[in-house]
């Protein structure tokens, strides 16, 4: 099921967020974490994508065994710093192959090591770049980040408030937000 279909359906929507582990981790803690989370009746479970994509492979992994075991419906989270077009396309192949319908569409982390080199595709450099390509090539529910308190590295609101606006005209559905402390 689509998440922009459970937000239109239910009044409330509650949502758990799950970071698969390392690579070299025995990921089957995971799998015990979401017998416990799955009790909850979660309407999704956002999976976690590690910066420049270096746990993708977990990620697409949880994504599929939260759909396919636990019969929930994975968020599964794709950026595109450091990622070709060959290298998303190829994700969301595997994604659509999966049933995955939900993606939140990230610019991701930069590397702290080289910031300047985050668009080895000069097409896909920020979320809203990500979304244009996922919206042409595929027929996911899209989500996005929203920043209630402002994005860290905005100058302000009103800057912050128009690349919002260019991810959502791209074609996000649904916005999430990080933590915030300011309710209003």
């Amino acid at each position: 099921m689509k998440i922009a279909d459970i937000y239109n359906k239910k009044e409330t929507v509650v949502s758990c967020e799950i970071f698969p582990p390392k690579q070299e981790a025995d990921i089957s803690t995971i799998y015990d974490t979401l017998s416990g989370i799955k009790d909850l009746s979660p309407d999704f479970i956002s999976v976690t994508y590690a910066a420049a994509g270096s746990n993708s492979k977990r990620t697409l992994e949880v994504a599929s065994v939260i759909k396919e075991k636990y019969r929930l419906e994975p968020l599964m989270h794709l950026t595109c710093v450091n990622s070709s077009k060959k290298e998303i396309s190829s994700i969301l192949d595997k994604m659509k192959a999966g049933k995955i319908e939900n993606v939140l569409a990230l610019r991701g982390d930069m590397p702290e090591d080289k910031p300047e080199e985050i668009c080895l595709s000069k097409e896909l450099c920020y979320a809203s770049d990500l979304v244009k390509f996922i919206r042409k090539t595929n027929n996911f529910c899209i989500g996005a980040a929203g920043y209630p308190e402002v994005h860290p590295e905005a100058k302000n609101m009103k800057e912050d408030m128009k690349y919002l606006k260019i991810k959502t005209g791209a074609g996000v559905v649904f916005l999430i937000s990080q933590l915030f402390f300011d309710k209003d």
